[in-house]
């Protein structure tokens, strides 16, 4: 009997040794493991920066910004090379190797993301052959990141912006009824079908508050998630999912500069006679709006935006604030006056780098819009 209960003993230490033994392998396998998960992180993370590098590089980005990512890189490829070769896990040679293969499938990655862009583009172009620019539709036109100024001579401030897609026209009245309709048929909306007081089809649509046309925006973006097919109909290059919006008062401002490349007294201009060639205004307007893109485009990356300038002012979605916000995507703060941009059939080209701010419940036959695309749905 004592025998026999030494022997249990013995084995019961022995499963419980084992059990340990083989808990303390696991732990070692988990987190070899996630060593291993963490390594190939960063072989990613620093491939990718390298890439990015190159890339600076080749597009002849300015010095600054080079200078800068490639100071970045050596400092982290060297606290990684340090670490792996204190932890005997890599040699400098092989990680090189690691990094040469992970950046050809950065790069692949990276030609599919050009294909799918150039088909997008290619569907775009074609949406704007076979639907031309005259206010019947809403074109889009792509609008790319860079930096530009923005506000009055005397307090400019730097921007920086991610592109973003906007209307090549102000919203026009037959695009206001086409949507008011749809969202009033099919949601039960009750948005006005005809608030102009200047009739016509391709005329702007104008005595629309900041609140009407926010509804209207709303019931666009619902219409959109719900799948709605004929909306094809008024956006030639929808897509399902596609949501619109009030571009913000520095999206505004940096189409009206060309992304960056006007500057000038009146932002695109040095002379006001010449707005006369490109807008509406109160000296050949005759005291009303007129259809749109009838005067010259302004030109960014071979798109054409207009009426800009003229016609009526245009709804962003900011509050109004004496100061000017930079930086990347700036946004004015929550308040309650709203600020529009622009000039009217009823003003002068001298105001062209004005800061209008209304009431949001303010509907007038001079205030109108026009809206971006903030986010892409379902494409193929």
């Amino acid at each position: 009997m004592i025998a026999l209960a030494l022997l249990g003993a013995n084995l019961l230490a022995f499963n419980s040794a084992f059990a340990a033994e083989k808990q303390a392998c696991s732990v070692a396998v988990l987190s070899e493991s996630i060593e291993a998960t963490e390594i190939d992180k960063t072989i990613h993370s620093l491939s990718a920066l390298r890439l990015k590098l190159d890339i600076a590089k080749t597009e002849g980005s300015n010095s600054i910004a080079v200078t800068a990512l490639a100071n970045e890189f050596r400092k982290k490829e060297k606290a990684f090379v340090a670490y792996l070769e204190q932890n005997d896990i890599m040699a400098h040679e092989q990680l090189i190797d690691r990094m040469k293969r992970e950046i050809g499938r950065l790069q692949s990655g990276l030609h599919q993301e050009q294909q799918r862009e150039n088909q997008d583009r290619s569907e775009h172009l074609e949406a704007i052959r076979s639907n031309p620019i005259d206010g019947t539709r809403a074109i889009f036109h792509r609008v790319e990141p860079g930096s530009s100024k923005m506000g009055k001579i005397t307090s400019e401030v730097d921007i920086t912006l991610t592109g973003f897609d906007m209307m090549a026209t102000l919203t026009t009245q037959i695009i206001w009824k086409k949507i008011a309709e749809l969202a009033n048929a099919k949601l039960g909306s009750e948005i006005k079908i005809d608030p102009s007081h200047f009739k016509g089809d391709t005329r702007p649509v104008e005595q629309v508050s900041y609140e009407q046309v926010q509804e209207w925006l709303e019931a666009l973006n619902a219409l959109s998630l719900l799948g709605e097919s004929s909306l094809v109909d008024v956006i030639p290059d929808h897509k399902q999912g596609d949501l619109y919006g009030l571009p913000t008062e520095a999206q505004w401002e940096f189409v009206a500069r060309g992304r960056g490349q006007y500057n000038d007294t009146y932002l695109f201009l040095n002379d006001q006679s010449q707005f006369e060639d490109y807008a509406w205004i109160k000296t050949n307007s005759i005291g009303q709006t007129h259809p749109v893109a009838q005067k010259l485009p302004l030109f960014i990356d071979d798109s054409d935006f207009y009426d800009l300038y003229g016609n009526v002012l245009q709804w962003t979605n900011d509050s109004y604030d004496e100061r000017l916000t930079g930086g990347r995507n700036p946004q004015g703060p929550d308040g309650y006056f709203k600020v529009m941009r622009g000039l009217a059939y009823n003003d002068f080209g001298m105001n062209a780098r004005r800061r209008f701010n209304r009431s949001p419940l303010t509907a007038s036959s001079y205030v109108g819009f026009r809206f971006i695309r903030k986010v892409k749905g379902v494409r193929p």
